[in-house]
């Protein structure tokens, strides 16, 4: 198994347009690709055809089927918030079957804050705080 990997601080310099382009390809050459859009403004997510709001205007999906789920003390792993070929919520499966995402969330932006005050706050679903 590969792992590849695209990250920067700096903003606008095509990480997203990069990351989602080399999925897809891996992807229809034939390898199983998964998805982790980490970003809170899920521009891939929208990249792969996953709609985060529906046509009533509400999310598409609960945090807990998120990136955000895997930061969650004891809730989700991989298996449970990639989404799958039968979902119905856009995801283009029958154009590049190999191609899984786990989508993104807004909520990202805070993400980084409740790991340190659950960690500071010695809750031991954070596990052990220092």
């Amino acid at each position: 198994m590969k792992i590849i990997s695209v990250g920067t601080c700096k903003g606008g310099v095509g990480k997203t347009a990069i990351s989602t382009n080399i999925a897809a390809m891996l992807a229809k050459e034939g390898s199983r690709v998964l998805y982790v859009d980490s970003d809170p403004q899920c521009n891939a997510t929208e990249a792969f055809g996953i709609s985060l709001i529906t046509e009533e205007g509400r999310p598409s999906f609960k945090e807990s089927e998120t990136v955000c789920a895997l930061f969650m003390p004891g809730l989700k792993t991989i298996k449970d918030v990639v989404l799958k070929p039968e979902d119905e919520r856009g995801y283009l499966y029958e154009e590049i079957p190999t191609l899984h995402a786990i989508p993104g969330s807004m909520a990202l932006m805070y993400t980084e804050r409740n790991l340190i005050t659950g960690l500071a706050s010695g809750n031991p679903a954070y596990g052990e705080s220092e």
